[in-house]
This record gives C-alpha cells, structure tokens and sequence, in this order.
C-alpha cells in the first residue's frame, strides 16, 4: 500500500511540474510580465509541495521500518 501512494504522489508531481515546464518553453502568442511572475509562483509552490512529500515520505518510511 505504502509504496502505490509514493508513486502516484510522484506521478501526481511530476506530472504538474512537466506542465508547468512545458507552459514556460511554449507561452502563448505574447509574453506577459504578468505571466511569468504567475510561473515563478507556481514553480515556488511546487517546490514547497515537493519539500512538503520529502518530508510526508520520510515519515511514512519510519512507520514502515518500525
């Protein structure tokens, strides 16, 4: 069970963070300031998520271990 929900939160991660990628190589037709500032955020939050499911899995793995 453990290991299903460590790899569907990878999944679900990596998946936003491909996009959010994919949404910064390929912009629309014009380049907002706006946006990019948007697409900092979004890449600080998925940092915080990231540290935030490093720190859930570490958890999780000293539950398993014991």
């Amino acid at each position: 069970m453990l290991p299903l929900v460590v790899i569907m939160l990878h999944i679900l991660v990596g998946t936003a963070v491909m996009m959010i990628i994919i949404k910064k190589l390929f912009p629309g037709p014009q380049i907002q300031s706006l946006q990019i500032e948007q697409l900092k955020a979004e890449i600080n939050e998925m940092k915080v998520l990231a540290l935030h499911l490093q720190k859930s899995m570490a958890v999780l793995a000293e539950q398993g271990g014991q």
